[in-house]
């Protein structure tokens, strides 16, 4: 009776406590820091993964771009020569026009017939003219 009223001294509760076995996990957690573990893992080497890929497609593409893009003065005569004359909008529009009032007035065909050439003309001139290059 002695023993329970008074209080242990602190090398026998430590060695009461040492004593004593570890408290074992549940089993759920272990599954859980398991999973959580692999989850970490897989998401480094899917990152490891990625940037290797990045890395691999910068060094196969990048001597591509370098070896088809043309040096700053080697520009081809013809992306250096003046634009030709192309028909605009207003210049075609003008065409419709004149179209429109000779089939108003009921023009000769000789005058209708020079009228379409010239529209066609202007038409196949603005088709016939490649796009100017652009520099990025």
């Amino acid at each position: 009776m002695a023993d329970i009223d008074t209080p242990p001294s602190d090398a026998r509760l430590r060695a009461y406590l040492a004593s004593l076995p570890a408290p074992a996990a549940p089993p759920i957690a272990e599954r859980i820091l398991g999973l959580h573990r692999r989850r970490q893992r897989r998401r480094r080497l899917a990152w490891v993964g990625s940037a290797a890929a990045c890395a691999l497609a910068v060094a196969v593409v990048l001597p591509l771009v370098q070896q088809t893009a043309p040096a700053a003065g080697d520009l081809s005569a013809e992306a250096t020569a003046p634009p030709q004359a192309v028909p605009t909008p207003a210049a075609l529009r003008q065409l419709d026009r004149a179209l429109q009032a000779a089939y108003a007035r009921d023009a000769d065909p000789a005058e209708l017939e020079a009228l379409w050439r010239a529209r066609e003309a202007a038409l196949a001139a603005a088709d016939a003219v490649p796009p100017a290059p652009v520099r990025i």
